[in-house]
């Protein structure tokens, strides 16, 4: 599946690092009314059975369940030790009274895998906000035939007209060439070359993390992150592969449609050609009327960060992981670099712990965004205080979170899980990441249980032997938690 875990990497042993345990004080609870599975999870595509599932942000005031059953705790271990792990962080949480139900291995951290997304999307609430939208603009040059096509972190373009209803592609390039023809019109000179630079200053650094294996790059499983590209840097009307340079892919279809409709505007043909690079004062993450030292000549506007972070966690799309760190990274008055992504990461989680326990986080490791490196660290304790701010949220920042994870048997990369008769119970009410790397498995979200009642559950197996039994004991355990007050 395109954009899912690679399923190889290196193997290597690691200490046990203390991390976080403690109860969070947040008003609250996640879920009960029931919706239909189709168009409602933040953009992703839908697959698999249709099947109901529990709405995570709807508020319910009886709340049961502050503790597991036997039989449910012996399930859990015996799980985990048919997970064939060397490691695993396993915690089980309620939302209503934040107590921990179960835990094993709780504080040591271990490779998340694409759990680390959990991290990146809660950075990125905690930074952006969940409906801040991601501005493509045009921005006049120093004469009237000269136009800066500022890059705003949208990589999710379309390259003709933009589809108001849609998350991948909701912004168009054709209607940026046709705003800025507009308001070009008046003062362009058609005798003369109109010349195009690019502004891509809002990301800054290497554009690919010397942490991932280049087994991975090769595969395209991951690569070079652009501040602007089509479909989540692929080539338009071809899925899977990747454009090589998809800034200039970009630049050129605006030059295209600006030429179109520059001629439209003054009745005859203009030449438009390529400008290269300029940086401008221009901020793409500001409305139009906040912009300082610019005269913005046109501006499209992408799905809410929010959305995308449906197609990041729906498909496992490890470029737009990149971007939407970046993009938070940015927000949060850092650069749009790999450094900046681990600090905007960082900060958000420690912002989240109370101020005596920060050096619990010691542990945490944050090299991507994407956990497609084996270097992140992260343990069972911190991803379920992350986990359980957004399931308790009542403030409407952090609880789209649960929203955007794939539903179990129903979306994205769950669709086709919990398929065995032991696993069934999760099916429809887990909303849940996946994780996968050579020896890592992990499937981290939240779970609705028999009694109605959420429970956060993550589940981190490292040093994975078997990788289905792994993956097989991850389903089984989310299915054991759903059973759960029956």
């Amino acid at each position: 599946m395109p954009g899912d875990e690679p399923q190889d990497g290196p193997s290597r042993r690691r200490s046990p690092v203390a991390a976080v345990i403690a109860a969070l004080v947040v008003l609250a609870i996640a879920a009960s009314l029931i919706v239909s599975v189709p168009g409602a999870f933040g953009g992703q595509d839908d697959a698999g059975a249709d099947v109901t599932v529990p709405d995570p942000a709807a508020p319910r005031q009886d709340q049961p369940g502050g503790y597991l059953s036997q039989q449910t705790e012996d399930g859990i271990r015996a799980a985990i030790e048919d997970s064939t792990a060397g490691s695993a962080g396993v915690m089980v949480i309620d939302p209503g009274s934040h107590d921990v139900l179960f835990s094993d291995g709780e504080a040591e951290a271990l490779v998340p895998a694409s759990n680390q997304k959990i991290l990146t999307h809660f950075s990125l609430l905690a930074h952006t906000g969940p409906d801040q939208r991601l501005a493509t603009t045009a921005v006049a040059g120093q004469s009237p035939n000269e136009v800066v096509l500022v890059a705003g972190g949208d990589t999710l373009l379309a390259p003709g007209d933009g589809d108001p209803e849609a998350v991948t592609g909701r912004a168009g390039i054709a209607d940026l060439a046709e705003s800025t023809a507009q308001a070009m019109a008046g003062e362009v000179d058609p005798e003369k070359p109109v010349r195009v630079a690019v502004d891509t200053s809002i990301f800054s650094g290497p554009s690919l993390n010397p942490a991932w294996e280049d087994g991975d790059i090769e595969s395209q499983e991951i690569g070079p992150i652009s501040p602007m590209a089509f479909g989540s840097h692929q080539v338009p009307g071809k899925e899977g592969v990747y454009d090589e340079d998809p800034v200039a892919s970009v630049a050129e279809a605006f030059e295209r449609e600006l030429g179109s409709q520059l001629e439209e505007q003054v009745g005859q043909e203009v030449r438009v050609e390529s400008a290269g690079e300029q940086d401008t004062s221009a901020d793409p993450l500001l409305p139009s009327e906040q912009q300082e030292g610019v005269t913005e000549l046109g501006r499209v506007e992408s799905a809410t960060v929010q959305e995308q972070a449906g197609r990041m966690m729906g498909e496992s799309d490890n470029r737009l992981a990149e971007v939407l760190g970046r993009v938070a990274a940015r927000s949060a008055g850092h650069d749009g670099s790999i450094e900046g992504v681990q600090q905007a990461a960082r900060e958000a989680v420690l912002e989240t712990l109370p101020e005596e326990e920060a050096s619990k986080a010691d542990g945490l490791r944050i090299v991507d965004a994407s956990g497609m490196t084996m270097d992140d660290r992260v343990s069972a304790d911190v991803l379920g205080r992350l986990l359980l701010t957004a399931a308790a949220d009542d403030s409407g920042r952090f609880a789209p979170m649960i929203e955007a994870f794939p539903v179990g048997g129903a979306t994205g990369t769950l669709a086709e899980r919990f398929d065995d008769p032991d696993e069934s119970e999760a099916r429809g009410v887990t909303r849940a990441k996946t994780g996968t790397l050579n020896v890592v498995t992990a499937l981290s979200g939240q779970t609705i249980r028999a009694d109605g009642s959420p429970a956060v559950v993550v589940v981190l197996f490292d040093d994975v032997e078997d990788t289905d039994a792994a993956r097989d004991a991850a389903d089984r355990i989310h299915a054991i938690v759903a059973a759960d007050g029956s």
